[in-house]
């Protein structure tokens, strides 16, 4: 039988090691901050969790990439690090006024008019698969469902005003979150920015900063 999660406990672990982190000299506190708690999360996630058959979750399948997604300034950071070594600056800059014209369209939308806009992630490929995946964020990573078919079809109920439940792990969006709130204490306890930004908005900000 798999062990109990303990919320608080972990949220302090990653709290500690973020802490721990950002105080070190001579590294890149942000990113590496962000990547560590990650990688606490999807280990945690492993050991309670498992490989779930039952998540329907696979490449291409991109049905709840139209959702307002929360990140801290860290990920954000750690997302434009990872694009700027992985991208030409043709690309980079294409993505840029791709973001930016993504924030200028849903930065006002509530959750629910962002879904009922389909207003696309701008890291999705033609594909549909994610083009940050290697660091995309803690609350890209909770979510879940165990039918494609179940997601797409709530989307569209939506439209007429109706709700259609969606099937997830709640123990992995336990897990993800949990690292979420313990990153955003431990920022808030270094006087840092802690608050949560628009994905979108967050990147492209940094982008600018680094391109210009």
């Amino acid at each position: 039988m798999k062990a109990e999660f303990d919320r608080q406990f972990f949220m302090d672990r990653v709290s500690k090691s973020v802490q721990r982190i950002m105080k070190e000299p001579e590294v890149d506190g942000a990113s590496d901050a962000a990547e560590t708690v990650q990688q606490m999360a999807e280990k945690v996630c492993a050991e309670l969790v498992g490989r779930d058959h039952r998540i329907a979750c696979s490449e291409g399948c991109s049905h709840c990439c139209v959702v307002n997604v929360s990140i801290l300034p860290p990920e954000a950071e750690a997302i434009c690090n990872y694009l700027l070594s992985v991208s030409t600056e043709e690309e980079l800059e294409l993505l840029r006024k791709k973001l930016h014209a993504l924030d200028l369209e849903t930065r006002w939308l509530d959750d629910e008019e962002r879904i009922m806009a389909r207003k696309q992630c701008a890291f999705l490929t033609e594909a549909g698969s994610c083009s940050i995946y290697p660091v995309r964020p803690l609350l890209c990573r909770a979510m879940t469902s165990t039918d494609g078919n179940n997601c797409r079809e709530a989307l569209n109920m939506l439209a007429l005003d109706e709700e259609t439940p969606i099937f997830i792990n709640l123990q992995q969006q336990e897990i993800f979150e949990a690292a979420f709130i313990g990153f955003g204490e431990a920022l808030k306890s270094l006087s840092l920015e802690y608050r949560s930004l628009r994905l979108t908005g967050a990147v492209s900000q940094f982008m600018l900063k680094q391109l210009h």
